[in-house]
């Protein structure tokens, strides 16, 4: 006479590999979950940076922000159809800041798009990275609340960093810096 009920190994390993399953497939679950939640981004790690302020017509005020503090910022004359050019370097603690302000508003969490329905208009791009971490989102006449006040606190930011007091370069109608910010935001 066996100990066992005939079966029993069958009934034990069909519900073993169905317990094994489910915990898999939960971990997984929790794992993509938490991946998910858009708060890749570490305001404590080097990351770099890209944010356009303009319209697809005129063109865009772009501030390019490198890993190592440096940054360059292009913007439009006031006198015309003119552009210049200027370098900038933030410091490490700067640098945390423009983080932080990430995070805190929740940048990550942006959709890809926002559109305000306008035929013309205002547009805005922003785009980080951060090791793997990539985040774009394109503004069209609608900002959400987030995106508005990292901007003012990324201009806040510069001015104390010294963008007042740096020396513009004139460099002509040329709009390369338009394309080389779009071209770096790998939309």
């Amino acid at each position: 006479m066996p100990l066992m009920p005939t079966g029993f190994f069958k009934r034990f390993s069909f519900r073993w590999t169905l317990l094994v399953f489910m915990v898999a497939a939960l971990s997984a679950a929790l794992y993509f979950a938490l991946a998910g939640r858009g708060d890749a981004f570490d305001s404590s790690r080097p990351f770099k940076m890209g944010f356009g302020r303009g319209s697809e017509l005129e063109g865009f005020d772009t501030v390019s922000i490198a890993d190592d503090g440096s940054a360059i910022l292009c913007r439009r004359r006031r006198s015309g159809e003119y552009w210049e050019r200027a370098e900038l370097r933030l410091t490490p603690a700067q640098m945390r800041g423009i983080g932080e302000s990430i995070v805190r508003h929740e940048l990550s969490k942006l959709k890809k798009e926002y559109h305000g329905g306008a035929v013309d208009g205002t547009q805005w791009r922003l785009w980080f990275r951060q090791n793997g971490y990539k985040k774009a989102s394109y503004f069209d006449n609608e900002f959400p609340p987030g995106v508005v006040a990292f901007s003012e606190e990324l201009d806040r930011l510069l001015v104390v960093a010294g963008a007042e007091e740096v020396s513009w370069q004139n460099i002509g109608r040329d709009r390369t810096h338009d394309r080389e910010f779009w071209s770096a935001l790998e939309y």
